[in-house]
């Protein structure tokens, strides 16, 4: 239930990212690996029908896990090579642009 105006936060898994491209091409991910169930996915065009009834919708694609798990699993934060030399600006691009995370806000 939502009274008229408030406010709808919402965050869905992008189908237009890099943790997917990664499964699709059977590169396992830690948390989402190929041939088990993953949660859904959704591009922007599917999550402007599913709230179709909602306005102002605004959409935030983040999140990269930059780390290598086994030594992330030990509190050790070192970051996978390709990311390593990646500048800080080109890493929030990719985030931008990449990122796993679909972070949505809408009112009613």
């Amino acid at each position: 239930m939502l009274e008229e105006g408030g406010e709808f936060k919402l965050m869905l898994y992008a189908k237009n990212s890099l943790k997917m491209f990664k499964i699709n091409d059977g590169l396992d991910q830690y948390e989402a690996q190929s041939g088990v169930p993953i949660a859904d996915t959704f591009t922007n065009k599917e999550i402007y029908d599913l709230l179709k009834d909602f306005k102002n919708i605004n959409i935030l694609q983040t999140h990269i896990f930059p780390y290598k798990i086994d030594e992330y699993k030990e509190y050790k934060y070192i970051k996978e090579e390709y990311l390593e030399c990646m500048s800080e600006e080109l890493f929030k691009c990719l985030e931008k642009n990449l990122g796993w995370h679909l972070c949505i806000r809408c009112n009613k």
